[in-house]
């Protein structure tokens, strides 16, 4: 970032809720905390005796914070806020905003099927293949990413490179002397605002639909099984597994390398520690870990 800018001025476009310990209202770039740059905007989301000490040697200038330090250093800035992560991160969104596309984008080495239907300001990446399906308003679909067949795709929607999205899954049936994949007919929703990161594998329906609900984020090398059904805003870590017909409530949040068992069905708003096995259904609200995954508390 070239120019200086004033944290004060932006905290009021932003109409945020602030209140300002310090003079120094001008900044120059942002950093890590624990990788400061001279000059620079940084936030701390909690006090503690680690963070006293590297304050006492900060470099950075302004510092988004819940509650101001025990010591003021006055050569720099407090921006108290009630979520500093979040304050933080919409200062630099301010910062460096998104263009939105004016029109669709489709790569020149991209293969669309002429069946498909895509929406406005949509952005297809390269070697990209896209079939027989649906992609809503302002989606984004990175290089190298295959939607199937029967896919419907929400607006809003960011699927980064390198994903399977509404193949067929893994089910097979003993016929005889081997055995056979039965046929996946179904198909696969993804509502508005999901982000689906690198080399994550999406299953379609057997029969019925898979569904990814609006607003929830899937990090990369997921698999979300054949006909599991997850509600809005999860966030799922990398690694994990829903295998077939596991159904996700809303607002959980899923360690790094978690597994659900075929048929689970997860209430809302609880917390798995990573690599947790769930094996069985959970209630609303609940903190689970380990292998197999246990109830610990209650939130």
């Amino acid at each position: 970032m070239n120019n200086a800018r004033n944290v004060a001025k932006i905290l009021a476009e932003q109409q945020a809720k602030f209140k300002i310990v310090g003079t120094n209202m001008i900044f120059k770039g942002f950093s890590s905390f624990f990788d400061q740059a001279p000059n620079s905007c940084t936030f701390i989301n909690e006090i503690d005796s680690n963070v006293l000490e590297i304050l006492k040697i900060s470099v950075a200038d302004v510092f988004i914070v819940n509650r101001p330090p025990s010591f003021i250093d006055q050569s720099k800035t407090f921006v108290i806020v009630e979520d500093p992560r979040k304050i933080f991160f919409d200062l630099v969104r301010a910062a460096f905003p998104e263009r939105p596309m004016a029109e669709t984008y489709i790569h020149p080495t991209a293969i669309v099927s002429p069946k498909a239907k895509i929406g406005n300001k949509v952005f297809i990446g390269e070697y990209c293949v896209i079939g027989d399906c649906e992609v809503g308003n302002c989606s984004r679909i990175k290089s190298y990413t295959k939607v199937h067949d029967g896919s419907v795709i929400g607006c809003h929607v960011e699927i980064h490179e390198h994903c399977n999205i509404g193949g067929i899954g893994f089910g097979h049936v003993w016929e005889g002397s081997e055995y056979v994949n039965q046929p996946h007919i179904g198909s696969l929703r993804i509502e508005d605002f999901v982000e689906i990161f690198p080399y994550t594998n999406v299953d379609r329906g057997t029969l019925g639909n898979t569904r990814v609900g609006r607003g929830t984020k899937i990090d990369h090398f997921c698999h979300i099984g054949h006909n599991s059904q997850i509600d809005e805003n999860n966030l799922i870590m990398c690694n994990s597994t829903l295998l077939g017909r596991a159904d996700l409530g809303a607002k959980n949040i899923v360690g790094a390398g978690t597994m659900f068992r075929e048929g689970t069905k997860i209430g809302s708003e609880n917390f798995f520690g990573m690599r947790s096995s769930v094996m069985k259904s959970v209630q609303n609200n609940e903190i689970w870990y380990g292998s197999p995954a246990k109830i610990q508390q209650k939130k």
